[in-house]
């Protein structure tokens, strides 16, 4: 059979509409966000790694993403289609492995769409009104807050009604959907601009001032807080001595806020100039070195004005459910409270406010990246014809959007079992791990290896002109990269405290992902042989633009 009969057809149906800065801000939100993972993917570390230097760990973490992220944007200059990881590596190394990886990826990012979801309505509405309600001494926010928190009702409901209409807007079209992105990260801009300046421009001593006038009402003070955590088991050393080796651990904390900011590459069918290297590399690195600025500005200033003794003890605290306050320790209600001292409740507001556009900008992420890896897997005729549909008058994959949107659905049901049992905490580590190891490793592995196993593609493309020396620059920056992920892998197993109890669990759990992928591809390329269709062939392709 020829080859271009092997595809469902000679062009994908998708159009570019996607332009830079969109695409700029996409990846910039797939890491972190910023905002968000300040306040609580970056605080457990404060007490779980007591002694660590996040913002030393930052900077390393991005120094090192710098490698990586380059190694992806190249990737994707030479192969801008929908699926990114998928047809890097099923065209360059192997097509089980491609199918398996990009699986890996898309499952365990399904299970965190799933607790995004619910910690949207838990971890971010129901602290933003509970913080205005402090703000403004409203006892009918601080009651609302309490029901987002506790009511499964209002957390389903809210959380699945915002999938059902993100998925709505993605089938009207990606350009469309970045709205929910612009909306984002205005809001989430502005929250992250206000705390920073009142960072800057305050000192410990006002925050801690402020910070008692709030806590009185609850019988408790700043140093209470520090000595009640004492008092509950937190051995806290002080900021000026940081253990070096706890430092290294904490680079995996900053691996999963910064290392991010290459997700554009499954949506690569539909940027304007996908295939122009200069620009993936900008709307690649170009994230990942402004977030590592923000995060190591960021964190500096609260050791600095908020203290570090104290935000490991009020985490400590909260993770114990021993916080006195009717709102979670997070940044930006700390610094609402700097401001209301300073007699300014309005940007103490928008401060709070603004923290919402960080999850808002997360929903635009999920389901166009699901969507279009199972377009792509359609195409290869891994998944039925149907999902690769594309409507006329929006040129999106309509099927893959719908199954998208109702598989996050799911999602949340399941976690939210996982959660009611206690069972999600004990797996979170290994779904986390998972990618790492199976996906981001193996694709950084594909660019070292790309100017090798696809000369062919090599050849012709921009990338081909960077070297060092005789070595190509792909190669150089996908060697260090794979280095630098399998690092970070190793800290797991050596820093319990990063989660990872068990690593044969840990084994198990990632080879079960990994290998589902492999048993159910070569399912499919048995049954396409029975038809007569030769998938070898297929892969020999880049997949139609």
């Amino acid at each position: 059979m020829a080859t271009e009969k092997i595809f469902i057809r000679k062009a994908s149906g998708l159009v570019r509409s996607v332009s830079g800065t969109d695409a700029f801000f996409f990846n910039l939100f797939a890491s972190g966000p910023i905002g968000f993972a300040l306040a609580w993917s970056v605080y457990w570390a404060f007490y779980g790694l007591p002694g660590a230097n996040l913002w030393l760990a930052m900077a390393y973490v991005t120094i090192f993403s710098i490698f990586l992220t380059m190694t992806y944007a190249m990737l994707s200059s030479v192969m801008p289609r929908a699926g990114g990881d998928y047809v890097f590596i099923s065209r360059t190394l192997h097509p089980a492995i491609g199918f398996a990886a990009n699986w890996n990826m898309m499952l365990t990012q399904f299970l965190w769409g799933g607790a995004i979801t619910i910690f949207f309505v838990v971890m971010a509405i129901s602290p933003v009104l509970g913080t205005l309600g402090i703000i403004f001494g409203n006892a009918w926010l601080l009651n609302a807050a309490k029901i987002l928190s506790t009511s499964a009702e209002w957390i389903f409901g809210i959380g699945i009604l915002v999938i059902i209409i993100v998925g709505v807007v993605a089938v009207l079209g990606l350009k469309r959907l970045m709205w929910f992105l612009r909306v984002g990260y205005v809001l989430g801009f502005l929250s992250l601009a206000i705390i920073l300046g009142t960072l800057l421009a305050t000192n410990n001593q006002t925050f801690v001032e402020a910070f008692n006038m709030i806590a009185a009402e609850y019988s408790i003070s700043y140093q209470g807080v520090i000595d009640a955590a004492k008092e509950a088991g937190l051995s806290i050393p002080t900021t000026l001595v940081f253990d070096p080796k706890l430092t290294i651990a904490a680079m995996a904390v900053g691996f999963a806020v910064i290392s991010w900011s290459w997700w554009s590459i499954y949506i690569a069918g539909e940027i304007v100039k996908a295939e122009d290297v200069k620009r993936q590399i900008l709307i690649m690195v170009g994230p990942t070195v402004l977030n590592g600025i923000l995060y190591i500005a960021s964190i500096f200033l609260m050791y600095k004005v908020i203290g570090y003794e104290f935000l490991a003890a009020a985490y400590y605290l909260f993770d114990k459910q021993e916080w006195a306050i009717p709102v979670p320790p997070f940044i930006n209600f700390f610094v609402a409270v700097i401001l209301l001292k300073m007699n300014n409740p309005i940007l103490a507001a928008l401060c709070v406010i603004g923290f919402l556009g960080w999850p808002l900008g997360i929903f635009a992420l999920g389901v166009p990246t699901f969507s279009r890896c199972m377009f792509a897997w359609g195409m290869d005729r891994l998944l039925p014809e149907r999902f690769t549909k594309i409507s006329r008058r929006w040129n999106t994959p309509v099927n893959s959007i719908i199954v998208t949107t109702i598989v996050l659905i799911l999602s949340t049901i399941f976690v939210a079992l996982l959660l009611e049992t206690g069972i999600f905490w004990h797996i979170e580590t290994y779904v986390g791990l998972a990618p790492i190891v199976g996906t981001i490793a193996i694709v950084c592995l594909t660019g070292a290896l790309l100017p090798y196993t696809r000369r062919d593609l090599y050849e012709k493309a921009a990338i081909s002109k960077f070297k060092i020396g005789p070595i190509p620059l792909i190669t150089i920056t996908g060697i260090i990269s794979t280095a630098f992920t399998l690092f970070i892998a190793s800290l797991y197993f050596f820093f319990p405290a990063l989660g990872l109890a068990d690593p044969l669990t840990s084994a198990i759990v990632c080879g079960t992902i990994f290998g589902s992928g492999l048993v159910y591809f070569y399912a499919v390329k048995y049954y396409r042989k029975k038809q007569g269709i030769d998938l070898d062939l297929l892969y020999r392709e880049i997949p139609p633009a």
